[in-house]
């Protein structure tokens, strides 16, 4: 087990114990597909906390694809909480930005996890509006290995 699936792992635990009566929705956007490749089942088992998970496509960063590995097959590897691939960031967070806005006051832990282009960063935006001023009800957490959003 390497660093990063190290991280995933206790992250979400931590939220999960953090938070235990809340909904816990962790979306995840795996970094290079030799990592991917190599700690798939690792990263699978690291993923069981969560109510609900989310898996984008793979932030290749300087790496070619050479396994021929997508986030699609993290997400199809996923057992106990349901989990849906996105190919693309913007469909995750349309997703998340509409189930929010079914129940805004759902208590709720949004988990955003990996590398890259900035998941929550797009995400609090499109769905903080839908929650009141000074609510308890929606906490966002971010993780992420070159800088930290709690």
């Amino acid at each position: 087990m390497d660093a990063i699936n190290m991280m995933t792992m206790l992250t979400t635990l931590t939220a999960r114990q953090m938070f235990p009566s809340k909904e816990l929705w962790v979306m995840f956007q795996p970094h290079t597909y030799s990592r991917l490749a190599a700690l798939k089942s690792e990263f699978a088992s690291a993923l069981i906390h969560a109510n609900q998970v989310s898996i984008t496509e793979i932030y290749a960063a300087r790496e070619t694809n050479y396994s021929n590995i997508s986030g699609r097959d993290l997400a199809m590897s996923i057992t106990g909480p349901p989990c849906e691939f996105f190919p693309c960031l913007d469909d995750v967070v349309d997703k998340l930005a509409q189930w929010v806005s079914l129940d805004p006051n759902r208590p709720l832990v949004i988990l955003t996890l990996g590398v890259g282009r900035n998941l929550f960063g797009r995400l609090v935006p499109r769905i903080t509006h839908h929650t009141k001023p000074n609510s308890n009800h929606r906490i966002f957490f971010s993780f992420c290995l070159k800088k930290q959003v709690i």
